[in-house]
C-alpha cells in the first residue's frame, strides 16, 4: 500500500499518506517479515540439509534457530565488507538486516545470500565434539555452552587463534576460499579457554577493543547494529549516561558477533597472566 509511493521517484509523502495503513501496518510488518523469513528457509531447504511443507508453515521456521542455519555472502569483498571482515554470522536474525548488501538498499532482499553448506563439516564436527545432535541443537545452546577450539589445520601457524563456535564457521568459510582443506578441531582447556575470554572481554585496543559486541542496556531500546566496542564502553556511559559510573556491568554481550579470535600467549604478553601450561582435548577429523 505505502511500499509503490515510496519506491517511486518524486512522490511526495505526506503523513495523511500513512493514516490509511495505520490500522493494518503491525499485521503488514508481520507478515513483511514473514515472508523474508520464508525466503531464506527455501534456501537453506534447497541445500537439502532440511525438509520443510510444501508450501512452507509457519513452524518450518524453528528450524532457522538451528546452529547450521548460516547464510553467507556471494558479492566479491571489494563491494560487501561483511563478506570477510564483519565478526557477525548472517543468520535470520535483526542482525541480518545490519548486512551491507542490504542495509544499502532500498529495497530488502536477501538475492545475495546463499546457504552455507561449506561449514556444515566443521560445524558438525564441532557439535557432535561437545556431544550434541547438529539436527537438533541451536545457535543458542551453543552461545550458552561459549567453548573455545584451535584449528587442527591452523596448529602449526603462531600464534594459534582460539575460536567461539560463531567465529569458527567464519574460520570454515576462509579454509574454503583460499582451498586449505580443514581438517578437525582441538578443544580448548578450561584454563586456557579462562583466559581467552579475559582478553576477549578487557577491552585492550590491541586484543579485541575494537569488535563492536556490546549493548549497553542503559539506551532505551538497545538493538542488534548498535553495538559498542570495548575500548569505547566507559567512554559511552561517561558520555551518554552522565551520574553513571562507567562499569561493563552494564553491558550485555550481542551473541551475534563473534569476539576476535586470540591465543592464549597473546592475552598472557598483554594482560600480564603468568605462563600456563596449554592443555587440549582433540576432536578429530570431523569426518
Amino acid at each position: 500500500m505505502i511500499a509503490p509511493l515510496i519506491e517511486q521517484d518524486h512522490t511526495p509523502v505526506t503523513e495523511e499518506t500513512f493514516e490509511v495503513a495505520e490500522d493494518t501496518l503491525k499485521d503488514r510488518v508481520t507478515s513483511w517479515r514473514k515472508d523474508k523469513l520464508f525466503a531464506l528457509l527455501q534456501k537453506m531447504a534447497s541445500s537439502g540439509i532440511i525438509t520443510i511443507n510444501n508450501p512452507p508453515v509457519e513452524d518450518d521456521l524453528q528450524q532457522l534457530e538451528l546452529a547450521i542455519a548460516n547464510f553467507r555472502c556471494t558479492v566479491g569483498s571489494w563491494r560487501c565488507s561483511s563478506r570477510q571482515y564483519s565478526p557477525t554470522l548472517l543468520r535470520a536474525d535483526d542482525s541480518i538486516c545490519w548486512h551491507d548488501c542490504i542495509r544499502l538498499r532500498s529495497k530488502w532482499a536477501f538475492e545475495c545470500l546463499i546457504f552455507d553448506n561449506d561449514s556444515i563439516e566443521g560445524l558438525n564436527a564441532f557439535m557432535k565434539m561437545l556431544g550434541l545432535d547438529p539436527a537438533v541443537t541451536t545457535a543458542s545452546e551453543l552461545d550458552a555452552l561459549d567453548t573455545r577450539v584451535y584449528c587442527q589445520g591452523c596448529t602449526g601457524e603462531e600464534p594459534t587463534k582460539a575460536y567461539n563456535w560463531r567465529s569458527s564457521v567464519r574460520h570454515l568459510q576462509r579454509h574454503k576460499d583460499c582451498d586449505k582443506p580443514w581438517s578437525g578441531w582441538i578443544k580448548v582447556s578450561d584454563s586456557d579457554a579462562k583466559i581467552i575470554k579475559d582478553g576477549e572481554n578487557s577491552g585492550d585496543f590491541s586484543l579485541d577493543g575494537y569488535s563492536p559486541r556490546f549493548i549497553c542496556q542503559l539506551c532505551e531500546n538497545p538493538r542488534a547494529g548498535e553495538c559498542i566496542s570495548g575500548i569505547d564502553r566507559e567512554r559511552h556511559i561517561q558520555y551518554k549516561h552522565p551520574g553513571h559510573t562507567p562499569a561493563i556491568s552494564y553491558y550485555r554481550e550481542d551473541p551475534n558477533v563473534a569476539p576476535k579470535p586470540l591465543s592464549v600467549t597473546q592475552v598472557q604478553h598483554v594482560l600480564g597472566y603468568s605462563s600456563v601450561e596449554s592443555t587440549a582435548e582433540q576432536s578429530g577429523s570431523g569426518s
